[in-house]
């Protein structure tokens, strides 16, 4: 959650960016253009990329891919239970990622 969050802040700080850079050289065109360029840009931080990710999940299910079914062996099966059973759990810590998300997030 935290670093799908801070994906889309990053991804939207970047678009402002480069919205705020494309305004600035469009000085000689009407206040309207500028306004619907940052009109997009303020849209951008509503609407998460990972919405649009759910919508083509969405619409997945209304167009069926073919199934191919694949038979494993006994062993095989086993001992990737196995694996997977024995990895113990990783720690949650904090990554210097997580930090600067933070604090971009308190600055705002």
């Amino acid at each position: 959650m935290t670093l799908a969050l801070a994906r889309h802040l990053a991804d939207s700080t970047a678009f402002a960016l480069f919205i705020g850079l494309i305004c600035l050289s469009m000085k000689r065109h009407g206040p309207a253009a500028r306004y619907a360029l940052w009109l997009i840009a303020a849209a951008k931080f509503l609407v998460p990329v990972v919405f649009f990710f759910w919508i083509g999940e969405s619409l997945r299910a209304l167009f069926p891919a073919a199934r191919v079914q694949v038979s494993v062996p006994a062993e095989v099966s086993e001992w990737i239970m196995a694996t997977a059973v024995s990895a113990p759990p990783k720690a949650a810590t904090m990554t210097w990622f997580d930090l600067l998300t933070m604090v971009w997030a308190i600055g705002i």
